[in-house]
């Protein structure tokens, strides 16, 4: 079907064009549904329309970078912050972002948009999706999260639009923004200029990550977890991060102290997934990190899951990309004065689980500490 020639291009470096068409891998990676952009009426603001004659993109600036083979052996432009260039076989769209698009993606959290909007079952697997894993949106296409979601490449850009936002592109820039914000890394925080007090300074910031820790819990969630602890018939697999591990060394030592059969998972991915095969189904899988979590850990802990552990994921931010579905999870704060996650909001969770932990077997908890302390005593382990 031919569609009316528009006439004089914008730019006089092409011969006039019978239409201009967003083939199906730009608008995935645009955001917008399949459409004709006649002359001077462009499908959506910010998305300028030029005739020239076919290239190769080009990056645009240092924020731009290059995806090979993303569309049979093409490449295509994937905006991190800026402009991106997209190649098409009529034309060269060029998606220029609103300069003041930060504010304007922030003014409202996406759970919150999400919590408050009127969603249909299609929509609602998508933004089950976008709220779990916001990784998913942030750097995926309209494709993939469709593919994740098991609905439509519609329906994705509906439910962005459902949100409040113009486009796949302006919700995948809405995500990244809120990560960026949530995952403020060593590096960033070096930058910042030292507190006058730093003593002071330190107390404040750990009282508050001890004070929100504790108040921000679900006492349900914690009586759920300490039920599951309590059964022995369970093992407890501790798997921490790297940065988590030495926390959770000590929290397999009291909880082997106080019920027993508690094992802590460390070292390489091939060690830990060939001691993982003693798992047995409801066995509880404690996992403990900082947001950005190793790959390496968001695997193991999946395998685990997929074998029948019951998940536990103690986290320093929601949400997670680790599982949670048939388990729980437990936040802790970890702002700090200097470069490094606080872990004292994460030790004081651990302390909490302990302890209602003892009181379920209070008689049977003392009778192994004395044990332990007469053991300890008769070996001379201690130096005072």
């Amino acid at each position: 079907m031919r569609h009316r020639r528009l006439g004089r291009p914008h730019v006089a470096l092409a011969p006039p064009l019978d239409a201009v068409l967003v083939g199906q891998a730009h608008e995935e990676e645009l955001g917008h549904l399949p459409r004709v952009l006649r002359r001077d009426r462009h499908a959506q603001p910010g998305v300028a329309v030029r005739h020239r004659r076919p290239r190769q993109p080009r990056q645009r600036h240092l924020g731009a970078e290059q995806l090979d083979g993303a569309d049979g052996g093409r490449s295509v432009g994937v905006a991190h912050a800026g402009n991106v260039t997209v190649a098409s076989p009529l034309c060269i769209i060029d998606y220029i972002p609103r300069s003041d698009r930060p504010p304007t993606v922030a003014s409202a959290a996406i759970p919150d948009r999400v919590a408050a909007a009127t969603l249909s079952p299609a929509l609602r697997r998508i933004a089950e999706v976008l709220v779990d894993d916001p990784q998913a949106i942030a750097f995926g296409t309209v494709g993939t999260v469709a593919e994740r979601a098991g609905t439509s490449t519609p329906s994705v850009v509906r439910l962005a639009t459902a949100l409040g936002y113009e486009g796949f592109a302006d919700l995948r820039d809405a995500a990244r923004y809120e990560l960026s914000a949530r995952i403020r890394t060593d590096a960033d925080r070096v930058a910042r200029p030292a507190p006058e007090d730093p003593v002071v300074a330190l107390i404040e910031v750990e009282r508050a990550n001890v004070t929100d820790t504790l108040a921000g819990v679900d006492p349900a969630a914690v009586t759920a977890v300490v039920d599951l602890l309590s059964d022995r018939s369970r093992r407890v697999w501790v798997l921490p991060s790297t940065q988590t591990e030495g926390v959770a060394r000590r929290l397999v030592d009291q909880i082997d102290i106080v019920r027993g059969r508690a094992a802590l998972l460390s070292g390489t991915e091939f060690r830990i997934a060939s001691t993982l095969q003693a798992l047995r189904p409801g066995d509880l899988v404690v996992t403990m990190d900082v947001p950005r979590h190793e790959a390496a850990l968001v695997r193991l802990q999946a395998a685990a899951v997929d074998r029948g552990g019951v998940p536990v994921v103690l986290s320093g931010d929601t949400p997670t990309t680790l599982q949670v579905e048939g388990g729980h999870l437990l936040a802790f704060a970890r702002d700090s004065v200097g470069p490094f996650d606080s872990l004292v909001g994460l030790t004081v969770l651990c302390t909490l689980l302990v302890n209602s932990l003892v009181e379920r077997h209070k008689a049977d908890a003392s009778r192994r500490v004395v044990e332990l302390e007469q053991t300890w005593t008769d070996r001379d382990l201690f130096r005072i």
